[in-house]
């Protein structure tokens, strides 16, 4: 495995350009901590050298080109089945609503976060490179897991899900962590 066009160098390119600004991108915080957006497969199915256009192989772009079929039956494409467990939302009210748990007690809304927060040193990290490090090593590790690279479209068993939604529940709470460093960095908060 190894970073490609689709991968690893284009989310640091993005977070260096936003860095020009006075604020990072948000986005590309959130996307480098996604695993398949900072790796692309190279391997017998994922190395015809396009000549003719004259361009680099692309890989399995970031999983694009490998199809799956998790619990519910849906053939989907690897990137975009582990784009869901991050949440998949349109819209960020979507995920801000999703993101906690609301109640009214005696008359007054309580909301409490439904991911736990991260280790403390982690989210400390504010190096975009180690992050995007971390997302390879949990991509290698977990998102080409058998029986990802075994056949056409395999099926994804019980354990690979939990693993999915484990990995991911940790790296939102990584990338809002992160996040918010990097904001009160920026406008000089806590």
């Amino acid at each position: 495995m190894a970073a490609g066009a689709d991968g690893l160098g284009s989310v640091l390119d993005e977070f260096r350009m936003a860095q020009s600004s006075d604020l990072p991108d948000l986005s590309a915080v959130g996307d480098v901590h996604q695993p398949l957006h900072a790796v692309t497969l190279f391997d017998d199915r994922f190395t015809k050298i396009h000549e003719a256009e004259h361009e680099p192989d692309t890989g399995d772009r970031g999983g694009n080109e490998i199809n799956v079929i998790p619990a519910n039956g849906t053939s989907v494409n690897l990137h975009a089945y582990w784009d869901s467990e991050f949440g998949g939302y349109s819209t960020v009210f979507g995920a801000l609503f999703d993101g906690f748990d609301t109640k009214t007690v005696d008359g007054v809304v309580v909301s409490t976060p439904n991911i736990p927060a991260p280790p403390a040193d982690k989210a400390a990290i504010s190096d975009p490179s180690a992050w995007a490090q971390e997302s390879f090593e949990l991509a290698k590790a977990y998102a080409y897991a058998d029986p990802v690279l075994k056949g056409e479209k395999p099926e994804l068993p019980r354990e690979y899900e939990t693993n999915a939604r484990r990995i991911s529940e940790q790296q939102v709470s990584l990338a809002a962590a992160r996040l918010a460093n990097l904001l009160n960095a920026a406008l000089g908060g806590p």
